[in-house]
């Protein structure tokens, strides 16, 4: 009875011994530190036979100067004008360049903390460019080729609403207009002026309706 007793022990031994061997040999990989990307070891914080965990600030730093991208946060209020695909100019201001490219990734929540939303461009490899960079885009979320613009300045108002003076059959005329989008001290003309209309674009302020008016070319 004791010879079998000791022998199913030493059975029971040898089986949890071999499962631990297999558990140990599993998480093996957790004790070896890896770069999650391909890159250059840029800064080591951490000495030898220092205790480090994931939770800690300091470590190794590895970067990858070749996949760069720009992170950035736009307000809410472009969530439906801002789209993957868009074209988007981006000033680096320390470097003195800039580059032309396109949107790449619009997250699709809301931060509802600030109220915006994320949105990534990725770059194209230049040596100039590093790591937490600051840089500056303008992303074209709205446009419209066979658009009329003016200056701001241009557009007129009284009680009715917005207008503007132009020549029609060689005479001032006041007519109503509907803006479009503004930017930059320029406004869109959706609806009021057509296709043959001459803008008069300053020194109306003493012109009246209906005035005759003759164009002068110089030679």
């Amino acid at each position: 009875i004791g010879t079998k007793v000791q022998l199913l022990t030493a059975q029971n031994g040898y089986e949890s011994a071999v499962k631990r061997k297999k558990s140990m040999l599993a998480q093996k990989d957790l004790y070896v530190i890896k770069s999650p990307i391909n890159g250059i070891v840029d800064d080591v914080m951490v000495k030898v036979g220092e205790i480090v965990s994931p939770a800690m600030p300091k470590g190794i730093r590895v970067i990858n100067d070749t996949q760069l991208k720009i992170v950035t946060e736009i307000g809410e209020g472009y969530v439906s004008s801002v789209n993957s695909g868009d074209e988007v100019s981006v000033l680096f201001p320390d470097i003195r360049d800039s580059l032309r490219t396109r949107v790449s990734f619009v997250s699709k929540t809301i931060n509802e903390i600030n109220r915006s939303f994320k949105a990534e461009i990725n770059l194209p490899v230049n040596k100039k460019l590093k790591p937490n960079m600051l840089a500056e885009i303008k992303i074209a979320s709205y446009t419209n080729p066979k658009a009329i613009v003016v200056n701001f300045g241009m557009i007129q108002n009284d009680a009715q609403g917005d207008y503007m003076m132009v020549i029609r059959q060689g005479r001032l005329t006041k007519t109503r207009i509907k803006k479009g989008e503004s930017y930059n001290g320029k406004t869109e003309i959706i609806g009021g002026i057509e296709l043959d209309d001459q803008i008069i674009m300053a020194g109306f302020e003493g012109l009246q309706e209906g005035d005759e008016i003759k164009i002068v070319k110089q030679e």
